[in-house]
């Protein structure tokens, strides 16, 4: 079970990428009634984002969203709560897989790396006998791994029963006379 987060997940974010906005031709002069490359981006006919280009090493122009809280260059913007989109580090918003336990991510490689071999665990058409074996081998380990760390998580958490220790007035009265323990005999011994 993942641990407990006290922050914005990503995943619970409304998502405005601007490279899917670029290949779906959104920003391409005359898309948007614009005869030029557009600077600025109207969402919603509410909130206006402005918009960056930098120049590619084999020509062309890649855009970019400026974030409207710290006018830092980004490729997405985060939506939460309709409180408008802002970068990812204005809202503090991480990702679901960074409040995993190391047990869990454990768990998570395990089904990825099934998922990779199919349903029933057989060797996919194509596959190398070897990459194949060290797949399963990969999965046992994971598997392994994350049922030590949860045994250990369980048997730590159960509390360790010991002596209760004595009160020290208690400890203090009792010996405070003459007492003959065994052969030795104990003299005032105060604590």
């Amino acid at each position: 079970m993942p641990k407990k987060r006290a922050r914005v997940l990503v995943e619970e974010c409304l998502s405005l990428d601007i490279n899917r906005l670029s290949r779906g031709g959104a920003l391409t002069p005359g898309a948007l009634g614009h005869h030029h490359r557009a600077d600025s981006l109207t969402i919603n006919g509410v909130q206006t984002v402005k918009l960056a280009w930098t120049a590619c090493h084999y020509g062309g122009e890649r855009p970019w969203f400026r974030c409207p809280g710290c006018n830092r260059r980004c490729a997405k913007l985060l939506d939460y709560l309709d409180q408008g989109f802002r970068c990812r580090q204005c809202y503090g918003a991480g990702y679901a897989v960074e409040n995993d336990t190391p047990e869990w991510r454990l768990r998570r490689k395990a089904k990825k790396l099934e998922r990779r071999l199919g349903q029933g665990f057989e060797r996919p058409k194509g596959m190398h006998r070897a990459t194949y074996q060290r797949l399963c081998d990969e999965i046992i380990d994971a598997e392994e791994l994350a049922d030590e760390l949860f045994i250990e998580k369980v048997f730590r958490a159960r509390p360790v029963r010991t002596r209760r220790p004595r009160p020290r007035a208690a400890l203090e009265l009792r010996l405070s006379g003459r007492q003959m323990i065994g052969s030795v005999e104990i003299g005032q011994i105060v604590l």
